[in-house]
């Protein structure tokens, strides 16, 4: 008996390390691609930099907060997207998807995110209650206001990327 609990305490000693190595850790840049776009990486630096607008909404815990972040369509338009553009053929074609470190994935139809087809505000969200957000949500979260679940406010996300339906 005591060699087997020496084994099992062994055994969690060798494979504890090896599991969080492989547990992915969010970095602080956001890959941005996708077709006819150009490729951006930015920081959360870059983002804090640009125009970022602030939604008061319930999250996760069913608590009133305030997240600060920049509109997704002013990301897209960044890396050349043309969203709100009028004329543009492709956006009720064409759809977002966005990668979270742990490879958890969500998708936006391109003409929800457009304010020619919507008046809705979705954020990618780089602080919560005047703090950056933590470990486990951030550095990224985007935050889709006026949602019943919050299934698409995805965390700890690492890329974004515009595909086109041929």
């Amino acid at each position: 008996m005591k060699y087997l609990f020496g084994l099992l305490l062994l055994l969690f000693q060798v494979t504890t390390p090896t599991t969080y190595a492989q547990t992915a850790i969010p970095t602080a840049s956001l890959q941005i691609s996708g077709e006819g776009l150009k490729t951006l990486s930015l920081s959360e630096k870059d983002l804090m930099a640009m125009k970022s607008i602030t939604v008061d909404v319930k999250g996760h815990d069913e608590k009133q907060h305030t997240y600060t972040g920049v509109l997704l369509t002013d990301i897209l338009n960044m890396a050349g997207a043309g969203v709100g553009e009028p004329g543009k053929k492709n956006t009720i074609t064409s759809y977002v998807l966005v990668t979270a470190a742990d490879k958890y994935k969500v998708i936006y139809a391109l003409a929800e995110l457009d304010p020619l087809f919507t008046d809705k505000t979705i954020i990618l969200a780089f602080q919560a209650d005047g703090k950056p957000l933590d470990q486990k949500d951030g550095p990224f979260q985007v935050i889709v206001p006026g949602e019943k679940r919050h299934a698409r406010w995805i965390r700890q996300i690492v890329s974004i990327k515009l595909i086109a339906i041929p």
